[in-house]
């Protein structure tokens, strides 16, 4: 995914992670388009995506790197 937030913190050449809500062909088909808006959210999997990217980030803050 070349566009993404961040390859600029890899081409940097600073460690940097990409977490996605699902497999790709499993992604909200309206995002970042001209459909990309709020009645197609779904609040439930977003708490379930925020608590996961938490979970990653506790468990990577204790990771020897």
């Amino acid at each position: 995914m070349c566009g993404s937030d961040h390859m600029s913190a890899l081409r940097a050449g600073y460690p940097a992670v990409y977490i996605i809500e699902a497999d790709w062909k499993l992604c909200d088909t309206h995002l970042h388009g001209s459909e990309d808006l709020i009645k197609y959210l779904d609040f439930d999997h977003m708490i379930d995506h925020a608590q996961m990217s938490l979970g990653f980030l506790y468990e990577l803050a204790f990771a020897r790197l």
